[in-house]
């Protein structure tokens, strides 16, 4: 469940007022009473209202919002996390998977990130819109940039559509089967039936799998991983079962790795926590609580000071 709900009494043209006078107002005497503001139309607006207000401004001012934003805030990550949060979901996703590819080397963590914890129809979405901002395709700069089975899984994620099914018992039986064979069963590993099914069928069906499995044969599809792959494979495939399992979960482990030890890592606590704002933060902070014994929103204003932590609280609450 998401966090950020609709606001009653919503004004289109109210908000966009407020947003542009707010922005007007950064780095100035009313510096603070702007990202308050700022903060309130981000992280307490829906992101349809959200929507409403960021493709209100550019019509009503003729300036692109997000070029504003950049004017007054710079490179900063408080103008990181407005953006993550008014852009359109697509379009931030799509630069997110771009910056992924960008430059030298491939950040394949961040690419795993993104195509195991989006659905096939936000997947779809996505790589229309990063088709529209840098004409080329998703998945052909993905194979272009990845390799190997870790390279097919990536690019099966964001072309093929899981199947919205969900397997009777003796079908989820015979995939864990399947499994085997490809794996345990069988002198060396068919990497690619792992791949196949492991991309394409639904997530309660994977669910039912895995219980098969452990069933049938007595082992967790984690520790079959760990034992059948190794590097690269062995660490994307792992990721995307966690997913599978539980995308709150995952996210919950991610938000504490990225707040542990020294240093916090800002760049990644806003992709986890305003991606995640208008999909299921709630069942995350549920996930994260139970886990670490903490609330999110304390542990996380605890760490995360200034602006930027103001606006993140604001959108876990």
């Amino acid at each position: 469940m998401a966090t950020i709900k609709p606001v009653r009494g919503f004004n289109a043209k109210r908000e966009i007022e407020l947003f542009h006078s707010a922005v007007e107002g950064l780095n100035s005497d009313a510096h603070d009473d702007a990202v308050e503001n700022l903060v309130t139309l981000a992280a307490k607006r829906s992101w349809d209202q959200r929507a409403e207000i960021w493709s209100g401004y550019k019509k009503t001012f003729g300036e692109d919002p997000k070029e504003a934003l950049k004017a007054k805030l710079g490179g900063s990550r408080f103008c990181h996390a407005l953006l993550a949060l008014f852009q359109p979901a697509p379009e931030r996703d799509a630069e997110w998977f771009h910056n992924a590819m960008a430059g030298l080397g491939t950040n394949e963590k961040l690419l795993c990130e993104l195509a195991a914890t989006r659905t096939s129809r936000q997947l779809k979405a996505i790589s229309l819109a990063y088709e529209k901002l840098y004409g080329k395709e998703l998945a052909g700069d993905i194979a272009g940039e990845v390799g190997g089975w870790v390279g097919k899984m990536l690019v099966k994620l964001v072309t093929v559509p899981r199947s919205d099914t969900v397997a009777d018992e003796d079908r989820a039986s015979e995939l864990a089967q399947k499994l085997y064979d490809a794996g345990k069963g069988k002198w060396g590993t068919d990497e690619g039936v792992f791949v196949d099914i492991l991309t394409s069928e639904s997530k309660p069906t994977l669910k039912a799998v895995f219980t098969a499995y452990l069933s049938k044969f007595g082992e967790d599809i984690i520790e079959v991983i760990d034992d059948e792959f190794n590097g690269k494979e062995e660490d994307a495939l792992k990721y995307l079962v966690r997913a599978i399992l539980s995308t709150p979960q995952v996210f919950a482990d991610a938000i504490n790795d990225a707040v542990a030890g020294i240093g916090t890592d800002e760049g990644a606590l806003i992709r986890f926590i305003c991606a995640r704002a208008d999909m299921d933060l709630e069942d995350v902070k549920v996930a994260f609580e139970e886990k670490y014994k903490k609330p999110l929103a304390e542990r996380i204003a605890a760490d995360e000071g200034g602006d930027l932590g103001k606006l993140l609280v604001a959108a876990i609450h």
